[in-house]
């Protein structure tokens, strides 16, 4: 199963796309480090992509 995670308030007025993960509930640990781990790099992008390279 996914779970969506739908961005509805990008200060621009861009519609940003929903962003879908592999639900965590009743995984194993090593599952849930790798979906976390998954989040920080879709974090990390989408703050690139908004904010610019940082300096």
């Amino acid at each position: 199963m996914a779970v969506a995670i739908a961005v509805v308030g990008a200060t621009d007025g861009k519609a940003l796309p929903a962003r879908f993960l592999t639900d965590p509930a009743g995984q194993p640990v090593e599952v849930v480090r790798g979906i976390i781990d998954e989040i920080d790099t879709r974090v990390r992008a989408l703050l690139a992509e908004l904010t610019g390279p940082a300096a």
